[in-house]
């Protein structure tokens, strides 16, 4: 498994580092007898995009879900940054930034709900089912990001493939998570497009 790490524009100054937001150290996965990661440690900043690349079943998604705390491992240590983002939007209040957001490989939209409603779970989660209007208008705002504006009233089965993956890339980024993982084949010009967004 390698990790690309994208810190430099073309045609650009160099981007100063920034403070880890992520850092594993010697991190080790097992699953019985299956070793799923031996001893990897990797550091990631704010503001950078990481892409794993490697082979089928050589850990990638299994980094992920350790990140976001889906998997639990075997050895070594993970440390997120619990510090808030500078300028956080008016709708992240106190304990409301979620840490990680998690896309799967599939949408794993709720079939009774409407799009919107998907893309509101999180914040429902999170906050015990109280919704108020500027977290709703948040969703709106995701939606439209995504190009789902018109579907937000849409049920799943009522969606496309692609609209059900980009309903999804919303859910994950509504709660304003810290750092953003992705086992999906999403569009890269919609999901640069959301992370953008929501770090202005």
């Amino acid at each position: 498994m390698n990790a690309i790490v994208l810190t430099d524009r073309l045609d650009a100054a160099p981007i100063t580092p920034s403070k880890p937001a992520l850092s594993i150290a010697d991190l080790s996965v097992r699953f019985g007898d299956v070793e799923a990661i031996a001893s990897l440690s990797l550091t990631v900043r704010r503001g950078e995009f990481v892409s794993l690349l490697g082979p089928s079943g050589c850990g990638k998604s299994t980094l992920l879900k350790a990140i976001a705390g889906l998997v639990k491992p075997t050895g070594g240590q993970i440390t997120r940054s619990e510090a808030r983002p500078p300028n956080p939007p008016p709708h992240a209040g106190e304990g409301r930034l979620g840490v990680t957001g998690f896309m799967f490989q599939k949408p794993l939209l709720l079939p009774w709900r409407t799009t919107l409603d998907n893309v509101l779970l999180p914040i429902e989660i999170q906050c015990g089912g109280a919704i108020d209007s500027v977290e709703r208008k948040n969703a709106l705002r995701m939606l439209d990001l995504v190009g789902l504006s018109d579907f937000r009233q849409a049920y799943p089965h009522q969606l496309s493939g692609g609209m059900q993956q980009r309903a999804a890339l919303a859910r994950a980024d509504v709660s304003i998570p810290m750092s953003f993982c992705s086992t999906s084949r999403s569009a890269p010009s919609t999901s640069s497009r959301v992370t953008s967004s929501t770090k202005n």
